[in-house]
């Protein structure tokens, strides 16, 4: 009994006779040479929604210094994208990461959205 030759998918089903060109591998992309640390004098806890139960810590540029405080909102650079998060806590002291620190990249509003009383009882519940 003659075995039956199954189709390949390097064989055209419709045109038996086609030449078959495997198709190239694409190129990878080259990762681009990590930015510096931002050198900053003010570091700032952000409480983002992730479904963990943690802050993430953010430097904040000398343009940012004097228009952040404690229930600001902040747009924040968080693995490949930008995500809206709340200032939870303020500090001069550098934190002890084992990553890498990255900047705030912008103060959304003007005065803090939230004050301190709303801020201790989101963290109390």
């Amino acid at each position: 009994m003659a075995r039956a030759r199954k189709q390949s998918a390097a064989t055209p089903l419709l045109f038996p006779d086609a030449v078959v060109v495997p198709a190239e591998k694409p190129a990878r992309a080259k990762k681009s040479p990590a930015a510096p640390e931002p050198e900053a004098n003010l570091f700032v806890q952000v409480a983002l929604p992730r479904p963990v139960r943690r802050e993430f810590t953010y430097a904040v540029p000398d343009e940012f210094c004097a228009a952040i405080g404690r229930g600001s909102r902040v747009a924040v650079p968080f693995g490949s994208r930008r995500e809206v998060g709340v200032v939870v806590a303020l500090t001069e002291e550098r934190p002890e990461l084992r990553g890498r620190l990255k900047a705030i990249a912008r103060v959304l509003d003007p005065e803090p959205l939230l004050d301190g009383d709303l801020l201790d009882l989101t963290r109390w519940i």
